[in-house]
């Protein structure tokens, strides 16, 4: 199911620059699921067809492969220091007895990635500090559904604020 959500997502993006016509079916685990009569696809002219098969040119693997088990997103225990950047959405807990387990680090990430940060418990402050930021040095988390979305710009700028809910800032 993840995988045919996936091949549909990319399609969806695909169709949202110039246009061309294809054919095909979906295959997943190497079977055919069912036949798709018509998908319309669009994208960079890097697009290319060998031996009947469309290849569609992925900038970077990692991004799609990282967190594909759990579905992109993993929850993070209280008594852990480092945000994981491998998954899209990260579940952090925000309620420890250890106030070293307050100050959490985010590493860059890979240029385009988008990062969702989400306390689902707990009522203790945690300030999440990044490597490399853009407009702000550090996020602070203090209640159960504070919320911050991320896009990684690339190594200069770092993260950029994309949305956040009761979350602060500062600058």
């Amino acid at each position: 199911m993840k995988k045919r959500i996936l091949v549909l997502s990319v399609a969806l993006i695909l169709a949202l620059s110039s246009t061309c016509f294809a054919s095909l079916g979906i295959k997943l685990d190497g079977g055919t699921q069912q036949g798709v009569k018509t998908i319309n696809l669009t994208g960079p002219s890097a697009l290319t067809k060998t031996n009947g098969a469309l290849n569609i040119p992925v900038v970077d693997p990692t991004l799609i492969a990282a967190g594909a088990a759990n579905g992109g997103a993993v929850s993070m225990l209280s008594s852990t220091t480092a945000i994981p950047t491998s998954y899209s959405y990260i579940n952090m807990q925000i309620t420890t007895a250890d106030p070293a387990f307050a100050a959490k680090t985010l590493a860059d990430g890979k240029k385009g990635q988008i990062l969702t940060i989400h306390a689902y418990s707990g009522a203790q402050t945690t300030t999440v500090t990044p490597t490399t930021s853009y407009g702000w040095s550090a996020a602070s988390f203090n209640a159960v559904d504070d919320q911050l979305t991320l896009i990684f710009i690339d190594s200069t700028d770092g993260w950029a604020v994309l949305s956040l809910t009761s979350v602060t800032l500062t600058p």
